[in-house]
């Protein structure tokens, strides 16, 4: 998939767009709440108590996660490739003076700036060249900089129906992530499934994976299923640091 396929989707979908985008997104349906939840969780659990100067969120959206991000920063810069959705963030953060805004496709950005954290939010799957990509975040970080990253995982039991779309067809398996974070000098990578569920529109598959997402992230991912973790987990995070 190329990068410019993902732009013109945004774009031409939120022209159209009656609602927000947090709201047509995350809250649409019982199961989009349940991953909107669950994600939030495991971003929470990803930053903690930490503190950062400069931060780069990467494909922010309308800012549905900034608002994590924006207590825990001095200067915060809003990068995305999309128009209609950056003036969206825009719109809802046009207040906060320590954010700034880029209208970029991320491998075309350009800066001297060197960040303590890259936030990247199931956007990794739009970049053509992933290598590149990775070799980027870790050349815009400082020695010690932290990498926060969700991305698809093709290995999901359902996936293969979403992959039909092109959207989603370029999406990285958890081993190949790890390899490519390593392999281009990243360190100490911790893995835990983002969002974790089957047939969610159903009340009690909701209930039973709300539990177990919040024993896997509480156990920081010790507690997993055999084979099962790899094939419900729709996405993982990613947290990892520059040697």
């Amino acid at each position: 998939m190329k990068n410019a396929y993902a732009k013109d989707y945004y774009n031409d979908f939120l022209k159209g767009l009656p609602t927000d985008y947090k709201s047509a997104r995350w809250f649409s349906s019982k199961a989009t709440r349940l991953d909107y939840e669950q994600t939030l969780r495991v971003l929470k659990y990803a930053l903690g108590s930490q503190t950062f100067e400069d931060v780069l969120e990467i494909g922010p959206g309308d800012g549905v996660w900034t608002d994590l991000l924006i207590p825990r920063t001095e200067r915060l810069t809003l990068l995305d490739q999309s128009v209609e959705m950056l003036n969206r963030a825009k719109d809802r953060l046009k207040d906060n003076k320590k954010i700034s805004f880029v209208l970029s496709d991320f491998l075309a950005y350009s800066t001297e700036q060197k960040y303590d954290l890259i936030f990247a939010i199931r956007c990794f799957e739009y970049f053509e060249d992933k290598d590149v990509a990775i070799k980027k975040m870790i050349d815009l970080l400082n020695p010690g900089g932290k990498l926060v990253l969700i991305t698809k995982n093709p290995e999901h039991i359902k996936m293969a129906e979403v992959q039909k779309q092109e959207l989603h067809k370029g999406q990285i398996s958890k081993l190949e992530m790890l390899d490519l974070l390593s392999d281009n000098g990243f360190t100490d990578t911790e893995v835990l499934s983002a969002t974790w569920r089957l047939k969610a529109r159903y009340f009690p598959m909701r209930i039973l994976f709300q539990a177990m997402h919040k024993l896997h992230v509480f156990t920081k991912g010790t507690f997993k299923l055999p084979v099962l973790t790899r094939l419900l987990s729709e996405s993982y995070l990613y947290v990892s640091e520059k040697k």
